[in-house]
């Protein structure tokens, strides 16, 4: 079975054991939303720690003193700490509006992918999501045609579908 095991022990096997917690991880995408463009380092959402990176961050390109604060997401710069935070604001305001969106949009999609934007309302089917897309898991083949899948009842399906006659 190849790796399997190992995969087995991270996502439980295909029987429909439950093998999430349940936390809402859709969430979890959003994090890239306060990502310094300059540094890329992953900062809190506060108001206050927005505004003081953006004065302090090493990376961010400062030809000169207009460039006092820059932007964390964007190009604009400024001198004035007000402004900034002003700007800031726009960023953060913008955010939460999007969120709303997504959360309204994405209402019943509680279950996210780990490694990737997928969601479903269904656990089971990010565990399939996980199984086809993202392991080394091994391939089975129909032994009457080329079909082959990740999925044990995939397989079986195809075979009680294509093949009934045969078996």
């Amino acid at each position: 079975q190849g790796n399997f095991g190992n995969w087995q022990q991270m996502v439980g096997d295909q029987t429909g054991d439950d093998v999430f917690s349940g936390q809402d991880t859709g969430a979890q995408n959003s994090q890239d939303d306060c990502v310094c463009q300059h540094c890329h380092q992953i900062l809190s959402k506060e108001l206050n720690a927005l505004t003081t990176h953006t004065g302090q961050c090493k990376d961010t390109p400062r030809p000169d003193t207009s460039h006092a604060y820059v932007c964390y997401k964007c190009s604009y710069h400024t001198q004035s700490l007000d402004r900034i935070t002003d700007h800031i604001k726009k960023h953060i305001r913008d955010n939460h509006n999007r969120d709303n969106d997504i959360k309204k949009h994405m209402r019943d999609k509680n279950y996210g992918c780990p490694y990737c934007p997928y969601t479903a309302r269904i656990r089971s089917q990010v565990k399939n999501h996980m199984i086809t897309k993202h392991s080394n898991v091994s391939r089975m083949k129909c032994e009457f045609c080329n079909f082959s899948t990740k999925l044990i009842p995939q397989l079986r399906f195809h075979m009680n579908h294509k093949h009934a006659n045969i078996l």
